[in-house]
């Protein structure tokens, strides 16, 4: 797990990575506007993109380690 704060300053400094299903690994950039919910204030998520045509969202549930998306949701 990880806070809405955690994962938008690895964004902005450039840090995030994603392991991809082939074990490359590379770089993430913020695709749009991070959306939260006013009733539920722990959940965010991020529209985010890799290489040319991967985008998916970075959420609360994404699992990270050492910089590294483990988990897409």
């Amino acid at each position: 797990m990880i806070t809405q704060h955690e994962a938008e300053a690895l964004l902005d400094k450039g840090l995030l990575k994603v392991r991809m299903a082939n074990g490359r690994v590379w770089a993430v950039r913020r695709n749009g506007a991070t959306q939260t919910w006013k009733t539920r204030r722990t959940d965010f998520s991020i529209p985010c993109k890799c290489g040319l045509r991967t985008c998916f969202r970075l959420t609360d549930q994404s699992t990270i380690v050492d910089g590294i998306i483990e988990r897409i949701v």
